[in-house]
């Protein structure tokens, strides 16, 4: 819109506010009052409300739009609409000033300053405002304060044709006025608010601070001090009183009081910084040292002064500031932590067990005196985990890497034993225990002891040795004892041999030889004789000490093969011996001539035992059972005089016998067979009779199979 239009437009009232009659209600005590209470409210956003609801009654319009200029800049603040319930007042911002009032006319008012009154705004077809809404009728109100523009009230009638009251326009005026002012005095009553908010918030912050410093101060024991090297005057805090053991009442005492405190020992050198810094030109320099003081209250207590100068060099006066620390707890720790460390590593040296500690990701071991002596390492070195993992044995390698390289932390503690080739081209027997820990940065690592288990690792071969050596000297010792023990079994083999040796003879010695039982004869001559070299090989291997040649083996037919051998003993005493074999595929991984061997000695022991026995009865029991889902149970039940509570109690200790005639190396040897066989061996008493059992571990039926 051209400014120029609007001064020769017919259809406005562009006249000055003297040309527009003025009211005398303008005066009146209607106006006064509004204008006090205008003037009486101090908080902007409530004096724009009362400003815009007064404005809209006394103008009689339907809706009105309060521009104001903030920093030079126009902000729509608020606008207020007529409804059938009374006038509401909004708040306004970041609007867009073309969508609420006819911006192009407003901009001639504000260069103006002069109040426009527009009864036709059809006459304005080029604002985007009039051409979009079409008011009937408008009003711009320039809003001065002290002659200079602090905004542009708005107001309108749009959907009535009713014109604005030309009376009260006036009042308005002077109303918007005195908004002005009473909106420069609310924000200056905000800005003084403000201001003692702000204020009372230093003086609290201020409050704190010196609070929170003179807390810091007590928790460290810590205090803080200025020094006049001039003057010699001192400023102390509340702390430093505390930590010399006075009181502030009594005020800052003398330096030369203060050394009285101070111990002989360290009083020369406290003094000598004093004269130092009294004489020496002011420098950025940092002067400390300690000493030791004892308090009124005859506490012994060790202090740390730093100071540090407060002026400029050149200045004057020479302020120095400064802290007194109580460093009592602080240097006890430490002595209290090396004397611990000194312990340590002399406990170390002396059980010859080193720490040490290593990050995967640095792959560096830290260690401490002992382990490095022990790792035979520079004690100014740096531990390379790949120099150590050079010198291991190889067959240990894999292990020790896995352990050193480990990337995720675990529960599980690392135990390792290696071999470690040192310096000299010796081995050493290492064992090394650690576990990982988390430590803050996420990274993983690892703590842990290493032992020298070298001399207990020699010692412990040297004692294997010494008993393998023992066991051979007392297998040999026992050799004779045992051979007396299986001639009982060779004689019986022997016996079994010329009885079919003989009958063979006499089967061929007929008129009509009987070639088929002679040749039965042989058979069995041949299986005695195979017998007999098993139990000299056994001795032999006893002798030799190898191990028993296991193998699987039914032991229903190790049954059936021994009866043989002890049947014409059983005949010779009238004895029955009958067998209950439960199970079908009874095998075990066992030596075949060791089992005949256990069998033989329960059978002829079962013998014996009905000797004594002066019952009628004579029978002997062999049964093959199943124990669980593991063993099976071969028993041997006899008819004799059964066993006492002392025989029970050694029955199976080795020279324990009840025989007259016995060694008592038999039952003993028989234990030694079913052990070494991972089984075990007892005996019981029966109603009449004793039973004499083992257990044999079994093999799975698809073992056995194979």
């Amino acid at each position: 819109m051209n400014p120029d239009r609007v001064e020769t437009m017919d259809t406005s009232d562009r006249r000055s506010p003297e040309s527009i009659p003025v009211p005398r209600d303008c005066a009146d005590a209607e106006a006064i009052l509004m204008s006090r209470e205008l003037s009486c409210e101090l908080n902007r956003a409530q004096l724009i409300k009362k400003f815009m609801r007064i404005a809209v009654l006394q103008l009689g319009v339907e809706r009105a739009v309060l521009i104001l200029l903030i920093d030079g800049i126009a902000e729509v603040v608020a606008e207020a609409v007529t409804l059938p319930q009374g006038v509401e007042v909004s708040c306004r911002a970041n609007e867009i000033f073309s969508a609420l009032l006819p911006m192009t006319i407003a901009h001639t008012v504000m260069n103006s300053r002069e109040r426009l009154l527009i009864e036709q705004p059809e006459a304005f077809p080029d604002d985007p405002y009039v051409q979009a809404h079409h008011p009937k009728a408008g009003l711009f109100l320039p809003v001065l304060r002290q002659d200079r523009l602090a905004g542009i009230l708005y107001a309108e009638n749009r959907s009535t044709s009713a014109p604005i009251d030309r009376a009260k326009i006036s009042l308005v005026e002077i109303l918007a006025a005195q908004t002005a002012v009473s909106m420069e005095n609310a924000r200056l009553y905000d800005a003084l608010k403000q201001e003692n908010r702000e204020r009372t918030l230093t003086a609290e912050r201020l409050r704190r601070s010196e609070a929170l410093l003179a807390e810091g101060q007590r928790i460290s024991k810590t205090g803080a001090w200025t020094w006049n090297a001039d003057s010699g005057d001192m400023q102390w805090s509340e702390q430093v009183y505390d930590i010399w053991g006075l009181r502030a009442a009594d005020g800052t005492p003398t330096f030369e009081a203060l050394m009285q405190r101070v111990h002989a020992s360290d009083r020369e050198r406290v003094i000598g910084l004093h004269a130092l810094a009294i004489i020496s030109e002011v420098k950025d320099e940092i002067y400390t040292t300690e000493f030791s003081i004892d308090r009124p209250d005859g506490a012994w207590r060790r202090l740390q002064i730093v100071l540090r100068p407060w002026s400029r060099p050149g200045e004057r006066p020479r302020l120095y500031i400064g802290t007194t620390a109580d460093v009592t707890e602080r240097r006890l720790a430490e002595d209290a932590l090396k004397r611990s460390e000194a312990h340590l590593s002399e406990a170390q040296r002396l059980s010859n067990i080193g720490s040490l500690s290593w990050m995967v990701e640095s792959r560096i071991l830290h260690c401490s005196a002992q382990c490095r002596r022990i790792l035979d390492v520079d004690d100014s070195t740096d531990i390379e985990i790949a120099d150590i993992l050079a010198r291991i044995h190889p067959e240990d390698m894999e292990g020790v890497a896995a352990a050193f390289f480990r990337n995720e932390p675990s529960d599980d503690t690392i135990q390792q034993e290696f071999r470690l080739t040192v310096k000299s081209g010796g081995l050493r027997y290492l064992r090394m225990v650690a576990r990982s820990i988390r430590s803050t940065s996420g990274a993983v690592d690892y703590v842990g002891a290493l032992a020298d288990v070298t001399e207990s690792r020699n010692a412990q071969n040297a004692l294997m040795e010494a008993q393998t050596n023992l066991t051979h000297v007392t297998r040999l010792s026992v050799l004779t004892e045992l051979t007396a023990s299986i001639a009982d079994e060779m004689k019986q083999l022997l016996a079994s041999i010329i009885a079919n040796g003989e009958a063979g003879l006499r089967w061929l010695d007929r008129l009509s030889p009987s070639v088929g039982d002679a040749s039965r004869s042989f058979d069995e001559i041949v299986k005695s004789a195979q017998r007999t070299n098993g139990v000299i090989n056994r001795i032999r291997s006893v002798a030799r000490k190898s191990r028993a040649e296991r193998k699987m083996i039914d032991l229903a037919d190790t049954i059936h093969d021994v009866l043989p051998l002890v049947r014409q003993e059983l005949d010779r005493h009238a004895i029955t011996l009958r067998t209950a074999i439960a199970s079908h595929t009874p095998m075990v991984c066992a030596d075949n001539i060791q089992m005949q061997q256990v069998l033989i000695n329960l059978i002829t022991n079962a013998i014996r035992s009905i000797q004594r026995a002066s019952g009628a009865r004579k029978d002997i029991l062999i049964t093959l059972d199943t124990v669980g889902d593991s063993y099976f149970r071969v028993a041997v039940t006899d008819s004799g005089a059964g066993l006492s509570v002392d025989a029970r109690q050694h029955l199976f200790e080795p020279f324990f016998t009840t025989e007259p005639e016995g060694i008592g190396l038999g039952l003993s040897i028989c234990r030694s067979i079913v052990q070494e066989h991972d089984g075990m061996i007892n005996a019981e008493n029966c109603q009449e009779g004793a039973r004499f059992y083992f257990d044999i571990p079994r093999c799975p039926v698809r073992e056995a199979a194979h």
